[in-house]
């Protein structure tokens, strides 16, 4: 997991990404270049929330509805950072949806669970996830959080990160044998 204390949301920016064992670092790395992020609020689900009494999250489709394809709804176990931390990325769940639907029912309750909710696009711009967050445990409301523009870019460069870094730990081992 990677987390950028200060993204500029209105530059474009490079990011290079590799991956790391307890043994070194790969000798390879990806370049992944990320466009100006400054309409990101309008393409983020409005009015999400949840309901325990129905265990149904519910939102609005966001401002922006061109090449709106559906949703990618999140959710892991509550932790004590506003998000997953990276130890719960592990057990993250995550279920999309095609198409207008804008709730998505479960079988559980999830009010201990962190939520989110992100608006999919055919442009594969995707960077606006809320997220609904569980109240302290001395409080029975939800607190809505949405993420701020470069925390929303971690999410969507997650993603991407897993796959790049599969591919390149698969290094022979030849490699650790010459240090």
């Amino acid at each position: 997991m990677a987390i950028f204390s200060s993204w500029n949301p209105k530059l474009p920016a490079k990011v290079t990404l590799w991956s790391k064992n307890f043994i070194l670092n790969s000798w390879n790395s990806s370049h992944l270049n990320v466009p100006i992020l400054t309409n990101a609020f309008q393409r983020q689900p409005q009015n999400v929330g949840y309901n325990d009494t129905t265990k149904s999250i519910h939102w609005d489709d966001p401002i922006e509805k061109n090449n709106l394809i559906g949703y990618t709804l999140y959710w892991c176990l509550k932790s004590s950072i506003s998000t997953c931390n990276s130890s719960s990325w592990l057990s993250m769940q995550s279920y999309s949806l095609r198409g207008k639907q804008n709730h998505l029912e479960f079988a559980s309750s999830l009010a201990g669970h962190n939520k989110a909710v992100e608006a999919d696009y055919s442009d594969g711009i995707s960077v606006g996830t809320t997220w609904i967050l569980p109240a302290s445990e001395d409080e029975d409301l939800n607190i809505l959080a949405v993420i701020t523009c470069y925390d929303m870019v971690i999410i969507a460069i997650f993603k991407v990160l897993i796959v790049i870094i599969f591919k390149k730990t698969k290094t022979p081992r030849s490699r650790y044998k010459q240090l």
